[in-house]
């Protein structure tokens, strides 16, 4: 293999095609270094494994390597890439060279991808001067107490809104709280999330400060859910997933189905829409299934958010009027592919989550609104079209159901 000029031809990088993975992957920037091994072309972090988040990539100079394993070190790795080409050990190598800017980082954070072996939509710059929805984010979550100026400062630059969902109510209070503070950018749902209904509710640290459960008052959720940030009633639903008690579990069941119809008929009350927690048990469609008998006659609009359900029940849910929600799971699992490829783009709508499960090449840091653009790639691939398509389809629909009109 030969590694061009990297010095006397700026912009230009020589890979060969080991290693390359497939996974979605990010674009690397103009003064990215490498170094050979056997494996290709490494990158070298700060730290030696993976980028900061949220800021530029560097890189360790290929000095690094001799730094590291030593000159015996360094000349065993060159040896052992140059039996590997002579004699296609570990995989036949091949020679690519294309602009810097067409070379990815796949998921390990670590591999140069030549351009046939990536995401087609990975090249993909977002532009500010599009708008673009995360439309189920928790950025109000005590998690991000430390730095959540900052965090939305990055989504403000790259024209992100939001809308940050509550949980229970003081979690609901935080999030009209900062829809205010935020009034082009953010606003706010309200309502009790069903793992918060069961008498073993599940506290997350990331959620609350407080260990100590609250106790669901449709009276006080109403009077919140009537301020003109909070454009929807929820998340709030059924979750089936953690009831594992057979002891308790139809009680369990029927207490998350009579809070959460107390929620669906204030949604329809105000004419607001609905954002649903709808969790089925391991292997089953048990609770969309009770989710459709549940709604019964109500009118309003129905998102179901982080959805999970089969094509069959899909069917049903699309009759039934519902709008669903992805996010960044989409990027790392292809579970996802053939129902995505079954919803209309009209129905779709983006999401993070945040702060969990961040896109690939974030994965197992927290998330943020921000990288919502690699959630919207990844759903473009998906789906066939242009990334441009999927950003305008997924704001229409925020705008359409939310009844939102921001302006860039």
């Amino acid at each position: 293999m030969e590694v061009g000029p990297l010095d006397d031809e700026p912009g230009v990088l020589v890979a060969n095609g080991a290693g390359a993975s497939g996974f979605p992957s990010r674009i690397l920037p103009e003064n990215a270094e490498v170094s050979l091994s056997p494996f290709g072309p490494l990158i070298y972090t700060a730290d030696g494994y993976r980028p900061e988040m949220g800021g530029d990539l560097k890189y360790r100079r290929p000095s690094v390597i001799r730094q590291n394993f030593g000159a015996r070190g360094s000349l065993l790795i060159h040896t052992f890439l140059i039996a590997k080409l002579a004699f296609g050990f570990l995989g036949r190598a091949r020679i690519v060279k294309v602009p810097i800017d067409k070379y990815y980082l796949n998921k390990y954070n670590l591999i140069m991808q030549p351009l046939d072996r990536v995401s087609s939509t990975s090249h993909i710059q977002h532009s500010a001067s599009n708008i673009l929805f995360d439309s189920h984010t928790h950025i109000h979550f005590p998690v991000y107490d430390d730095d959540r100026d900052e965090v939305i400062e990055r989504a403000q630059k790259a024209n992100i809104k939001m809308i940050t969902v509550g949980t229970q109510l003081t979690s609901s209070q935080s999030a009209i709280k900062l829809a205010e503070q935020y009034p082009g950018d953010i606003w706010a749902t309200v309502g009790f999330h069903p793992s918060h209904t069961v008498e073993k509710w599940y506290h997350d640290p990331n959620e609350q400060d407080g260990v100590e459960p609250e106790k669901f008052d449709i009276a006080q959720l109403s009077k919140l859910a009537e301020h003109p940030r909070v454009v929807a009633i929820g998340e709030c639903g059924l979750d089936y997933y953690r009831l594992v008690d057979e002891n308790s579990i139809i009680k369990d069941k029927n207490i998350q189905a009579e809070i959460f119809f107390k929620q669906a008929e204030l949604a329809d009350k105000l004419q607001k829409p609905l954002m649903i927690h709808c969790r089925p048990s391991k292997g089953s469609d048990d609770a969309y299934e009770d989710l459709l008998e549940t709604m019964g006659n109500l009118e309003t609009s129905r998102i179901i958010h982080f959805y999970v359900g089969s094509i069959g029940i899909t069917k049903g849910l699309l009759e039934a009027g519902f709008y669903f929600t992805f996010g960044g799971v989409i990027t790392f699992s292809k579970d996802y592919d053939e129902v995505i490829k079954y919803i209309p783009l009209d129905r779709i709508l983006l999401e993070t989550d945040a702060p969990y499960v961040a896109p690939a090449f974030y994965r197992g840091k927290r998330n943020e609104p921000v990288y919502i653009i690699e959630t919207a790639k990844r759903l473009a691939e998906i789906k066939n079209t242009t990334y441009e398509e999927v950003v305008k389809a997924t704001v229409e629909n925020n705008e359409k159901i939310f009844r939102l009109h921001p302006t860039v």
